[in-house]
């Protein structure tokens, strides 16, 4: 790569006494003025058109100075004078031949100097060094080669940016004049320090010879500047193109620089090495392609990818707010291609209502909404405001008229059109008042309270604990109902939202089918509903609610879809909740939250509290069929389907292990993707898995005769999938497969689904494999299909003692890896012998695991103004100090912020120092992944780490719990084995 030494030394006036006469020293090798132009030349394209005028100005300028002039530039008469007696003497004593030597050499530098043709450059050196090699050698003698020259020039260069660190904000960022002050004096340290060095004295004893000394010569460079460029637009203009030519895209930036439509255009430069982003102002050449945004929290640019075409983007500097000025200071272009047809994203970023309550939370994908009013609102009728998730989409609001008429007149609409003016979504905001239950008895007798939901919205008043097991709630709710609530008083503990319940007795007329039939919901007293973290839930329910289609595509007929609960605020019970579905016995079950299906597979012993209670864990389900009903026993609440599969379910036992019917289903699946269940077989194959549509045949095959690894165990039986057309899926492909758990005992066990490696007769472990030990359900990721199979091998989890048992882990998906690091001391449970696996967990926590995990060393090279006194600050301070996590700006670190699983990727890469040596994972909210995490995400998702969902999205924004951070952990320890 070809050293840009004379470039840069041009700009200082020892170039003028040396560099350019040292070109004739010695004999030179034929190609060297040539070489010499070449690398002046660098910087050359980095002159803008109207510098080259600036520079053509200056060199004429030289031709015109008069003698009394040419005496200022020499400083005749001064102490500071070129024509020193030494100098003189050189030159036999003769006065005008010493001072018009100078002042020859000075109009030859010039031309030099002003120069921005490569071509004429060339001839201009080569007579530059005809006409002044007898001078030189007067002053400097014969024996200085051209070597020693370049090596000193070389040397030079190398200690730039040493001298220009303290100096890259004046230099880069500060005023034109400061810019053009900064350069010489850079350079001359640059210098100094090499003259320092006693491989070049020689060099330095020249100087002291003629009397010259390099700030001498920087101030007779500054006079004849002043004469020929009173503006210093010359000197200017090469400052700027010495700074260009030192300002890189990041490297770790592939160029061309190519994205696709919604992503975030990467934007990072360094100068001299060091990273300079945020320090300049960006802009686009066409915001209809590439979207240029400020980010008011982090004050950083963001660059969004808006629609096909290229921009220019432009890195410049921000010292004039005229435009212009910016456009002549830029210091990057750089051109990026967007791909990609026009944007079919019509979902919203937010909805919010000026008053009430929006229930449930908004959700992109949750289109109905209703907004509870307190019960005595007389205020006008509030608005709705939408905002759409990409900036390009359209939104129209129809506002609603009242909030006491018709549902008409109560609803809102918000209809969201995307940047393809073709996808549209429309999102109903219907605006209800609540009604205070009023006739609650708190005597310690018992109260049977009945209440018509014809006001559809019920406030129950707080309630005394002590009273919560005398009090029964009947709800009827009757069919003109239309989305009835029920708002129960709540606490906060611990980051967890709480309610306690009453018994509560809910039966609601709907239509399922054409025919009108009533669901029944039983919740038992003293019932308590925890909402997760920051979900934000206020105690409102929905009571049974039927949908008209499932929100999950489902591979046969839907039958009945009812909603309980709070949306996707997944709410969890610590008594069992029954839900009475009429006229659905004999059909599959399942729950649906956040756009997938979960198969209940679990059937009950009896259609009794006891039984679920005791057989049903946090969040779990089961199901019973009661005459011509289906009893659906749950300790959550969702979005509940009945349904007859493509092909019939033959019953089930508890816990999983399901007879599945003998000989071969099928199902078709096109670009939508779609959801096959059998009992014992789920396939879930994510939208755009396939281009054209496909036939999928699953057969159950004798697990007999199939060979698998000593000491393992075959629990399952095996399945053939095949598809009618040859290639894998363009993207992974979810299994899940129920086994037999009473063939093995899962807590000495690893258990995983297996594919067969026809070829070589071996099985082989699918990717994102989770275990369900509860519902006896394995799952895996794939991209073709074969046969399949569930495979238990032989634990390496060492038991864990006595004395580290921990009470809510059993059975839990990520029991293993929690007892490895808790036997490890990586992980500790709570005093009272808890792990709360399913509870959030903050940035100091997993700072703190991950310091033990990699057992780092203690640091306290950086200190956040937040962590004093804080008691994970130790932990902190050393995994800042390594450079794997940084703060909020510069002094705030957010130690009891939660962590989400973005920041989580980035952390756990950085900490085992992982490189990416596997094929990124194509998420389908990749988008949505923010710049500084996207390489980290994909290190941990190729690696298996951190695992994406089901529907192929891996949500950044998602808040990881104290289960998943012991996972990810686990996996990567894992790694270095």
């Amino acid at each position: 790569m070809k050293k840009k030494c004379f470039v840069c030394l041009l700009i200082m006036v020892f170039c003028l006494s040396i560099m350019n006469l040292g070109f004739n020293v010695q004999p030179v090798r034929a190609a060297s003025t040539q070489t010499i132009a070449q690398e002046m030349a660098l910087i050359y394209p980095f002159i803008d058109a109207a510098d080259k005028s600036d520079l053509d100005t200056s060199k004429t300028g030289l031709s015109g100075l008069t003698s009394a002039q040419w005496d200022t530039v020499l400083g005749v008469g001064t102490s500071n004078t070129l024509l020193t007696s030494q100098v003189i003497n050189k030159f036999g004593g003769d006065q005008n031949a010493a001072r018009t030597a100078l002042i020859d050499f000075a109009k030859g530098w010039g031309e030099i100097y002003y120069s921005y043709n490569e071509s004429g450059l060339t001839t201009t050196l080569d007579n530059f060094k005809t006409q002044f090699t007898p001078s030189f050698k007067k002053l400097f003698g014969s024996n200085i080669t051209f070597n020693q020259f370049y090596s000193f020039l070389s040397t030079t260069k190398n200690k730039l940016p040493a001298a220009i660190s303290g100096n890259l904000l004046t230099l880069a960022f500060g005023s034109n004049t400061d810019l053009i002050d900064a350069i010489p004096n850079v350079m001359k340290n640059a210098m100094d320090q090499t003259l320092a060095d006693s491989t070049f004295s020689v060099f330095d004893n020249r100087l002291t010879d003629l009397g010259w000394t390099t700030q001498k010569l920087s101030e007779q460079q500054k006079k004849l500047a002043d004469l020929v460029d009173s503006g210093h637009k010359s000197d200017l203009a090469i400052a700027k193109a010495m700074v260009r030519s030192e300002t890189k895209l990041n490297t770790s930036i592939t160029q061309p620089v190519t994205v696709s439509v919604g992503q975030e255009v990467p934007h990072a430069i360094t100068i001299l090495g060091v990273n300079a982003t945020n320090l300049v102002e960006w802009k686009s050449s066409n915001s209809q392609v590439v979207s240029v945004t400020k980010n008011a929290q982090t004050d950083n640019y963001v660059l969004t990818a808006v629609a096909s075409g290229t921009a220019i983007i432009t890195a410049f500097r921000d010292i004039d707010t005229n435009q212009a000025a910016a456009d002549g200071d830029w210091l990057l272009k750089y051109e990026v291609t967007i791909n990609g047809e026009l944007n079919s994203n019509a979902s919203l970023k937010s909805l919010s209502s000026s008053s009430g309550t929006l229930f449930p939370a908004f959700d992109a994908e949750q289109t109905t909404y209703t907004v509870l009013l307190p019960s005595d609102y007389s205020g006008a009728t509030p608005t709705i405001s939408a905002v759409q998730d990409d900036t390009l989409a359209s939104v129209n609001v129809t506002q609603a008229s009242n909030v006491t008429g018709s549902e008409t007149e109560r609803t809102a609409v918000v209809t969201v059109t995307a940047q393809n003016n073709t996808t549209q979504k429309t999102y109903r905001v219907t605006f209800a008042k609540k009604t205070v239950v009023t006739n609650i008895k708190t005597d310690g007798t018992t109260t049977n309270v009945t209440v018509s939901a014809n006001s559809q919205n019920l406030e129950i008043p707080a309630i005394d604990p002590a009273d919560i097991n005398q009090i029964t709630l009947s709800i009827d709710v009757p069919v003109t109902a239309e989305r009835p609530t029920v708002t129960f008083q709540t606490q906060t503990s611990g980051g967890n939202t709480t309610a306690v319940l009453p018994k509560v007795e809910v039966a609601a007329v709907r239509e399922i089918g054409g025919v009108q039939k009533s669901i029944s919901v039983s919740i038992p007293a003293g019932t308590t509903v925890t909402a997760p973290a920051g979900s934000a839930w206020d105690g409102t329910l929905s009571l049974p609610t039927v949908k008209l289609q499932a929100s999950a595509t489902v591979s046969g007929t839907t039958t009945a879809v009812i909603e309980v609960g709070a949306g996707n605020i997944e709410l969890k019970f610590d008594k069992a909740v029954r839900l009475l579905v009429p006229g659905q016995a004999g059909k599959a079950a399942g729950y649906i939250r956040n756009g997938v299906l979960t198969v209940i597979s679990r059937t009950l012993s009896a259609d009794s509290q006891t039984v679920a209670d005791s057989t049903l864990g946090t969040g779990e389900d089961g199901k019973i069929d009661v005459g011509s009903d289906m009893a659906i026993w749950t300790k959550h609440f969702t979005e509940f389907i009945a349904y007859t599969p493509t092909s019939n379910p033959s019953g089930g036992g508890g816990g999983g292990g399901s007879a599945v019917n003998s000989g071969v289903s099928s199902m078709s699946i096109d670009k939508n993707g779609g959801t096959f269940n059998e009992a014992g077989i789920s396939i879930l194959i994510p939208a755009n898995a396939v281009s054209s549509e496909i036939k999928v045949t699953i057969e159950k095959l004798s697990n007999t005769g199939f060979t698998v690894p000593e000491k393992s165990i075959l629990l399952s039986e095996v399945f053939d999938i095949s598809k009618d057309k040859t290639g894998n899926f363009d993207k992974p492909v979810t299994i899940s497969l129920s086994f037999d758990k009473s063939k093995v005992d899962v807590s000495k066990n690893d258990l995983a689904i297996y594919w067969l490696d026809i070829s070589t007769n071996k099985w082989v472990k699918l990717d994102n494999i989770k275990v369900d030990n509860t519902n006896s359900v394995v799952s895996g990721d794939i991209n073709h299909f074969t046969k399949f199979a569930v495979i238990a091998t032989p634990s390496t989890v060492k038991e864990i003692p006595v004395s580290l048992q921990l009470s809510d882990i059993q059975g839990h998906w990520a029991e293993s890896y929690i007892k490895s690091l808790v036997m490890t001391e990586v992980m500790k449970g709570y005093p009272n012998g808890t792990f709360k696996p399913d509870n959030n967990i903050t940035r100091a926590e997993f700072a703190t695991i991950l310091v033990n995990a990699y057992k780092l060393a203690p640091k306290k090279d950086v200190v956040f103004v937040d962590t004093n006194g804080h008691w994970a600050q130790d932990y902190i301070s050393t995994i800042a100090s390594y450079g794997i996590v940084k703060g909020y700006g510069a002094n705030k670190f957010g130690p009891e912020d939660l962590i989400n699983r973005e920041q989580m990727a980035v952390m756990i890469v950085k900490t085992a120092q992982l490189k990416q040596t596997k094929a990124a994972k194509d998420f389908n909210d990749k988008a949505k992944i923010a710049v500084w995490a996207l390489e980290a995400v994909n290190i941990a998702a190729s690696e298996a780490i951190i695992n994406g969902y089901p529907d192929n999205t891996f949500k950044p924004k998602g808040l990881a719990t104290r289960a998943e951070a012991a996972t990810i952990i686990f996996k990567a320890l894992q790694l270095k084995q």
